[in-house]
C-alpha cells in the first residue's frame, strides 16, 4: 500500500532522517521535498517514499500523480527537482555510490539526529509582509566567551531592536529555549544561559512583526577550538546549495539543518 508523500507536522519527530546512513550503509541520497505518492522498487519489492527517507543505489521511483513534486539530493552533491529536469523520466533510476566519499557524503553518512524536525513549516514567509530588517543564516557560532557573537546569524546588524528566540534542536538536557533582545546596531548578546555546557544544535528565529518575513536559521554553537573546522565544513555545504538553481529555500535550509547536525556528529566523534 503507498503512503501519500508530504512532510510531517514541524513539530513531530522527523524519524526517517537520521540514523539511515547507520542503518542502512548502501543508502545513495536523500529525499529533501516531495508530494503526491511516490514509491521506490528494488528486486520486486516496493516501498512508499516521504520527504526525510533515504534512497538506495539500484532504486527505481515512480510516483502517483507522474509529474509530482520531488527534490533529492545524492551523495556527489548532485541535485534533482521534478518534473523540471529532464532527468525526470520514469522510473528514475538511483546510480551507485562512487567508492570515494566526497566531503558532502562524509557529513551525510554522520548522521545520528532522528529528532532534528523539518524546516519547510517554519520557512515560509508571512503573505502580507514586507523584507525583514535583516535576514537570519544558518551557522556556527562559538560559545565560552562573555558574549554570544551573533554576526555569522545576522546578514548586518539591525537597524532596529529585534526580538529572538532560541529553541534547541539538539542541545544536552536542561538547556531549554530562550528568548532575548538584540538592540539596534548590535551583533551579540550577554552569553546567559549559552554557556559551553549549552553547545548545541539550535533553531534562531523572530518573533516581532518586523521579522515575520525572516526565515528561522539553524545554528550549531560549538567550542572556540572546533569553530574553524566546523565553519569550513558548513562553508562546503552553502558553496554547494548555492548551484542548486531549482532547489526551494526549504530544501537548502533542510539540508543544512542535516549539515549542521552531521556536523555536530562529526565533532562528538572525534572526542
Amino acid at each position: 500500500m503507498r503512503a501519500v508523500c508530504v512532510w510531517v507536522p514541524a513539530f513531530a519527530i522527523w524519524c526517517a532522517v537520521a540514523g539511515q546512513a547507520q542503518d542502512n550503509p548502501a543508502a545513495a541520497g536523500y529525499i529533501l521535498k516531495c508530494a503526491g505518492q511516490w514509491t521506490a522498487s528494488l528486486n520486486g519489492q516496493d516501498r512508499p517514499l516521504q520527504a526525510g527517507v533515504a534512497v538506495k543505489p539500484g532504486e527505481q521511483l515512480h510516483s502517483n500523480p507522474p509529474n509530482a513534486l520531488l527534490g533529492l539530493v545524492l551523495y556527489d552533491g548532485t541535485y534533482l527537482k521534478c518534473p523540471n529536469s529532464d532527468k525526470c523520466k520514469q522510473p528514475i533510476r538511483i546510480p551507485p555510490r562512487e567508492q570515494a566519499q566526497s566531503a558532502i557524503s562524509a557529513f551525510l553518512d554522520q548522521l545520528e539526529n532522528k529528532h532534528l524536525p523539518p524546516v519547510a513549516f517554519v520557512t515560509s514567509r508571512a503573505a502580507a509582509s514586507g523584507p525583514p530588517p535583516v535576514e537570519l543564516r544558518d551557522a556556527v557560532v562559538p560559545s565560552g566567551a562573555a558574549r554570544l557573537d551573533l554576526s555569522s546569524v545576522l546578514s548586518a546588524a539591525p537597524p532596529v531592536e529585534l526580538h529572538l528566540y532560541m529553541e534547541p534542536l539538539d542541545a544536552p538536557a536542561g538547556c531549554g529555549a530562550t528568548l532575548f533582545k538584540l538592540p539596534a546596531q548590535e551583533r551579540s548578546v550577554e552569553a546567559g544561559d549559552f554557556q559551553p555546557k549549552c553547545n548545541g544544535l539550535y533553531q534562531l528565529s523572530g518573533t516581532g512583526d518586523s521579522m515575520e518575513g525572516a526565515y528561522p536559521a539553524t545554528v550549531l554553537i560549538v567550542a572556540p577550538a572546533d569553530q574553524a573546522r566546523a565553519a569550513h565544513r558548513l562553508a562546503q555545504a552553502l558553496e554547494l546549495t548555492a548551484k542548486w538553481q531549482s532547489a526551494g529555500e526549504d530544501e537548502r535550509r533542510t539540508f543544512l539543518r542535516l549539515t549542521l547536525g552531521a556536523i555536530q556528529q562529526s565533532l562528538k566523534s572525534s572526542r
